[in-house]
C-alpha cells in the first residue's frame, strides 16, 4: 500500500516555499530516495504522479513537487522560467 502526504518546505532562505506530495510504501526501515519534479513550466499534476506512485510502489520514498512560483509552490513573479536573481 502506497502513503501518501503533502508536505510544504522553504527555500532561498524563507524567501519561498516548494509545495508538493511525499509517497512511500508502506512499511519500515531505510530507503533510497527520488525528488522529481515536472520539467521546464510543468507542474505536478501534468501527468508524473503516476510515475512517483511507481517508483514507490518499488521500495523508493518519492518527493513529488512543483518548482518555485509554479503551481502550488510560491514565489513571485508566478510562472516565470527565466528565474531572474533578486
Amino acid at each position: 500500500m502506497i502513503e501518501r502526504r503533502d508536505v510544504e518546505f522553504e527555500v532561498d532562505g524563507g524567501t519561498a516555499s516548494e509545495a508538493g506530495s511525499l509517497s512511500w510504501r508502506k512499511g519500515s526501515g531505510p530507503r533510497p530516495a527520488i525528488s522529481m519534479a515536472h520539467g521546464f513550466a510543468g507542474v505536478k499534476e501534468h501527468g508524473i504522479a503516476r510515475f512517483a506512485e511507481a517508483f514507490a510502489d518499488a521500495g523508493f520514498v518519492v518527493l513529488l513537487h512543483d518548482h518555485r512560483t509554479f503551481g502550488i509552490s510560491g514565489g513571485e513573479p508566478r510562472q516565470d522560467v527565466r528565474q531572474r536573481p533578486p
